[in-house]
């Protein structure tokens, strides 16, 4: 059976929707393109320690706090009718 999931993998994307058009059906594994990554908590590079869990967090704060705080001061700078847009 793995050996047909790996197989499919490989299988070209406009072959495997004309299969589908057609009503052939190829297990294919869910896409885990950040599974592993974020299972990682430290990377070792150029002989130093990298905390990726501190650095992607940080990031990801940073990200939000600059989303919210745009969203405040457009709520803020816009009339009543900004209410309805945001929704």
């Amino acid at each position: 059976m793995c050996v047909y999931i790996l197989i499919s993998i490989m299988l070209d994307k406009r072959f495997r929707a004309e299969c589908a058009a057609l009503g052939t059906r190829f297990t294919y594994p869910p896409a885990n393109r950040y599974e592993t990554l974020m299972k990682q908590r430290h990377v070792q590079l150029l002989g130093r320690s990298i905390d990726l869990n501190r650095l992607i967090s940080q990031r990801v704060n940073a990200a939000l706090l600059k989303a919210l705080e745009l969203s405040v001061a457009r709520f803020e700078g816009g009339d009543i009718t900004g209410v309805v847009v945001s929704n």
